[in-house]
């Protein structure tokens, strides 16, 4: 099964990825959502996620910060 952390500062927005997507369908189960950049990089060193799902315009740290600190 996939592991997927889901990152955003709209919380509609998290609750519909994580609540209203069959992940199960897609042999996925979300371990983590983050309200920054920053909370979602914790998680991400803690869970060790295989798909990440984030926002570009978060407080703290960007989507584009968070994949740039990925990639390193």
């Amino acid at each position: 099964m996939w592991k997927v952390v889901i990152a955003d500062d709209e919380p509609l927005i998290v609750s519909g990825l994580s609540e209203k997507v069959n992940w199960k369908q897609m042999d996925c189960t979300v371990v983590g959502v983050a309200s920054s950049g920053l909370q979602a990089r914790t998680h991400l060193e803690k869970l060790n996620p295989d798909i990440l799902l984030t926002d570009v315009a978060m407080p703290g740290m960007t989507g584009l910060e968070l994949a740039a600190w990925l990639r390193q």
